[in-house]
């Protein structure tokens, strides 16, 4: 389920969009963020001159902080940044791992990444893959020594919402939509396997 979050703590805004646990997770972040910092304090600033705790250094830190314009929050991680996928190994050294490649020169690999995200779930749905998940996707761009877009959750949202070309009423069963199997097969196929 997609879910929204949108925070704009005067102008500072944050926004996050994608699954329920994403969204849940930036919101804890940034609750985090406003527990562990101190009121009008940007976290990791320090006054040198106010080491034994000045009170004139302590004040004009309090006035040099209404004077400046609130700077911009940090970008909060996001859970589908590539450090944090994992190349599912019962895939990749497997069977299917090589049925997966064997599938693949069929086709045309595309340029754009929400055409290979459908590419990649049409092929692992044909060969039988079961619960295919982002995981299984990025795997398939490791097979193929494919650079990995900076998103796959976003590229994933995009074919989903932009084209119709994939399903993912769970980021655990990736499905392909009709459209998408059409793309494929009409756009991807290489002339010799028609």
């Amino acid at each position: 389920m997609n879910c929204k979050l949108h925070i704009n703590v005067n102008q500072g805004e944050i926004v996050a969009e994608g699954p329920e646990v994403f969204v849940m997770q930036v919101y804890q972040d940034f609750k985090d963020k406003l527990r562990f910092s101190p009121a009008g304090q940007v976290s990791g600033d320090s006054d040198p001159k106010n080491e034994t705790g000045d009170q004139q250094g302590e004040t004009q830190k309090q006035i040099s902080n209404k004077n400046t314009k609130p700077s911009a929050p940090k970008k909060q991680s996001n859970p589908s940044a590539k450090s944090q996928l994992q190349v599912v190994s019962e895939f990749s050294s497997g069977e299917q791992g090589k049925r997966f490649l064997a599938e693949t020169k069929k086709y045309e690999i595309p340029k754009s990444h929400q055409k290979k995200v459908t590419l990649f779930v049409y092929i692992m749905k044909q060969i039988g893959v079961k619960n295919i998940s982002v995981n299984h996707v990025f795997t398939c761009y490791r097979l193929l020594t494919e650079k990995t877009p900076l998103n796959l959750q976003q590229a994933i949202i995009d074919a989903k919402n932009k084209n119709m070309w994939v399903v993912n009423d769970s980021w655990l069963d990736l499905k392909t939509h009709h459209k998408g199997d059409e793309m494929v097969e009409h756009d991807l196929i290489k002339a010799n396997n028609k």
